[in-house]
């Protein structure tokens, strides 16, 4: 089986500084920079980072410049070849229920006449 390691790769930086890319950031959040920015004007640019569930990172950050200036620790994707599938649990067993059992057809303890027309012979006998 494969398994996707993050591995640590250079010194860190700020995000500012950061290059496009995977980083982990402070309490090992793993987050993605892009190379894009969102604004209408180079004074309202802001950074395009991601966190790990998705959304906009900021890092706890109140504004845009505190969290250009949030470090972060550069990081490497490599997929390894592991033991794990050896360990792993064996993929649960689609299991049909069984078809239910005929439910016997409760006799009376008289006969009525459809179980008498039924028998061979008729009900007159």
């Amino acid at each position: 089986m494969k398994q996707l390691i993050m591995e640590p790769d250079g010194w860190n930086c700020t995000l500012e500084e950061y290059p496009p890319g995977f980083f982990t950031a402070p309490g090992g959040m793993l987050g993605f920079k892009s190379r894009y920015m969102t604004g209408d004007h180079p004074s309202e640019y802001r950074l395009e980072a991601f966190c790990d569930t998705g959304e906009f990172f900021h890092g706890g950050a109140k504004s845009e410049e505190e969290r250009r200036q949030i470090p972060v620790s550069p990081c490497t994707p490599r997929w390894v070849e592991t033991e794990f599938e050896k360990t792993a649990c064996p993929p649960p067993e689609v299991r049909l229920a069984p078809p239910p059992e005929p439910k016997p057809n409760p006799s009376p303890a008289g006969s009525s006449g459809a179980e008498a027309a039924e028998k061979p012979g008729g009900s007159d006998g």
